[in-house]
């Protein structure tokens, strides 16, 4: 049920005048022609594929700063992940031929014959040591390097284990799926996979494996032959906590799996056992948090509280009551929040309840019994002063507050729709097929705003900013500018010309875009936000707070960027740009046009001289590299 708000849709005119192709600001002779490009996104270092090499420019001495032979198996195929070719993202390093180079100046800090490795099998940014982790085979072993991205240099490595190549197979549909859905070829590992203690003990992870290290030599302490989900240190930094993953096969890349039933823990300075016995949740683990004076496990039916010296629980029982979303301790023991928030029941310290029945959220028709939502379902809460705005994958619904005067409504998603929240405004925005909705109770009573918005493929969808005054929301050849305060949305479509290199482009920028939020946040107030899926929006994730300080850590990376980039990088990117066709002196051309993010309207447009430009964009610096045969043509746009 949405209420239909007529909403004024600007379809921006073409006012720029096009011409045949200006003149470049500057351009550098390669030898041999090009057949791909890409920008490394932390250096800003143009890399040029030829039939034969790779060729880095400089753009500051605007000359080739460096040139590394192709693999020879590879000399027909296209620049992609996968081949012989990586970019190490939040890095200043490629990977070619399963070499780690410099991309600012070629220079070769790992090199697989020098070094005595086979092949690069994952690579790990550690913010909290300004380091980047490189996973390698080598002579049958599992080795890792620890190159700092401050120094620049290689400062250890270490063989970890021997290689098995035999694993235990799940041969069940659910395996094999889960096998092709991680079989991509993407090496990256995720930001706060490994941690890293106040005194210097580096945890790492490896298929059903976890290893103690000193991180100032690699020096391997003790291991554990344990498949874990996650890793937590207690308040005084002497104990290591570890959620087992949920049983099933050790599938390589994928790091981040659900969490089973148990809870181990260790003495970091002895790698034994920290407990007489592991703990044993009563359903799979929703999430942990490492209180300053307990160890909250939360589980799917319930919760109890628990002694980091012995992991003993603090309760004889645990706590019965599904989605638990806080644990909060008072004078009288602990307030539980639990069914999404609808209840809440003051527990004593022995987590023996104190009220008759649990207090329930006081609604305009009464009293809200909770929710009836499947245990196994995510469920979003958004709370408003006039109610709450509940999120679950199969629908929406809305709880009006006690004497709001507002009615409860619900409506229907289906799978592909997607949700984003803006936090600053408490605006949460739903994109579907057919509509783009505007939900706030506070400030529009009746449901949710219809934008009269045409959106020609709502499923391309990807990017969504929360810029200083409006929503600036884009897909390759599609945006659309909202208004919230009133409303307004400024929509452009542009039919898409042949784009080989444009995929390759958003997807780089997309992963730096969603690692640098906390940067851009804190420097320009611009906060990239993704599309999320309804009620998968990381309960667990926001109650862990290991994840956070990851978060937080990845600024000290960015902080390392050449200067000039890094001071381009915290002003934002302010435009957006959309290759198409267009009509020039009575032909279709190719034409890469400029957007603001803010303004709408084309603030510039590039007229292409080939039928299938390869170029990449550097929204950072406002730069557009175009190859044309042997020739780099570099343009400020």
């Amino acid at each position: 049920m949405c209420h239909n708000l007529m909403t004024a849709v600007l379809i921006v005119s073409t006012s720029l005048s096009v011409s045949a192709q200006r003149t470049a600001d500057w351009s550098v002779e390669l030898a041999g022609n090009a057949q791909k490009i890409v920008i490394q996104d932390f250096t800003g270092i143009p890399i040029i594929q030829t039939e034969s090499s790779f060729i880095g420019v400089d753009p500051e001495t605007r000359k080739v700063a460096w040139t590394a032979k192709r693999a020879s198996s590879k000399l027909v195929a296209a620049m992609e992940e996968g081949t012989d070719f990586y970019s190490v993202n939040m890095t200043p390093y490629v990977l070619v031929r399963e070499n780690l180079i410099d991309s600012r100046n070629g220079q070769v800090l790992m090199d697989k014959d020098r070094d005595g490795y086979k092949e690069v099998g994952g690579y790990e940014v550690i913010p909290e040591l300004n380091s980047v982790i490189v996973l390698t085979i080598a002579k049958g072993m599992v080795r890792i390097y620890l190159v700092s991205i401050a120094d620049n240099k290689v400062l250890w490595n270490t063989d970890l284990m021997k290689n098995s190549i035999i694993e235990s197979v799940d041969m069940t549909p659910q395996g094999q799926a889960a096998a092709e859905a991680n079989d991509d070829g993407d090496i990256e590992i995720p930001v706060g996979t490994s941690l890293v203690s106040p005194d210097g003990y580096l945890f790492y992870r490896h298929k059903r494996n976890f290893f103690c290290l000193k991180s100032t030599t690699g020096k391997v302490l003790w291991t554990e032959k344990t498949a874990a989900a996650e890793l937590l240190l207690s308040p005084d930094g002497k104990t290591l906590l570890v959620a087992e993953a949920e049983a099933g096969p050790a599938i390589e890349g994928a790091v981040s799996r659900p969490k089973g039933k148990k809870v181990s823990a260790y003495n970091i300075a002895t790698g034994k056992p920290a407990w007489k016995e592991e703990v044993k949740a009563g359903a799979a683990i929703r999430w942990l948090d490492a209180h300053p004076k307990f160890l909250a496990i939360v589980h799917r039916k319930g919760c109890n509280l628990y002694q980091y010296s012995t992991g003993e629980p603090l309760w004889k029982n645990d706590f019965e009551g599904r989605r638990i979303v806080e644990v909060l301790p008072n004078e009288e023991g602990y307030l539980i929040t639990y069914e999404s928030g609808y209840k809440a029941m003051q527990v004593g310290k022995d987590g023996v309840s104190r009220w008759k029945k649990p207090q329930l959220i006081e609604t305009e028709e009464g009293e809200e019994n909770g929710d009836d939502t499947p245990d196994e379902s995510g469920i979003d809460r958004f709370h408003f002063a006039k109610g709450d705005v509940l999120v679950a994958a199969d629908r929406i619904r809305f709880v009006p507050a006690k004497g709001s005067g507002l009615k409860r409504w619900k409506m229907k998603l289906s799978p592909s729709d997607r949700i984003s929240y803006d936090p600053v405004r408490h605006n949460l925005l739903v994109l579907t097929l057919e509509k783009l909705l505007l939900l706030n109770p506070d400030k529009n009573p009746k449901v949710a705003l219809d934008l009269k918005v045409n959106l020609k493929d709502p499923y391309a969808f990807d990017l969504f900013e929360v810029r200083e005054k409006v929503y600036f929301m884009s897909s390759e050849k599609e945006y659309v500018i909202l208004d919230p305060e009133s409303a307004v949305a400024t929509h452009k479509f542009y039919p898409k010309a042949f784009d080989p290199t444009g995929l390759l482009f958003r997807a780089a920028f997309a992963g730096l875009a969603s690692a640098g939020l906390t940067v851009r946040e804190d420097y320009s107030g611009t906060r990239a936000v993704r599309w999320g899926k309804p009620g998968y929006c990381n309960l667990e994730a926001n109650n862990s707070k290991s994840e956070k300080a990851s978060a937080d850590a990845i600024g000290t990376v960015f902080s390392l960027m050449p200067p000039s980039r890094f001071n381009a990088f915290k002003s934002g990117r302010d435009f957006a740009y959309y290759l198409t066709d267009q009509e020039v002196s009575g032909k279709g051309k190719n034409v890469l046009i400029k957007v603001s993010k803010d303004l709408g309207g084309e603030a510039d447009k590039l007229v292409f001289d080939s039928a299938r430009p390869l170029y990449q964009v550097d929204e950072i610096q406002k730069k557009v590299f175009y190859v044309n045969k042997n020739t780099l043509k570099v343009f400020q746009m």
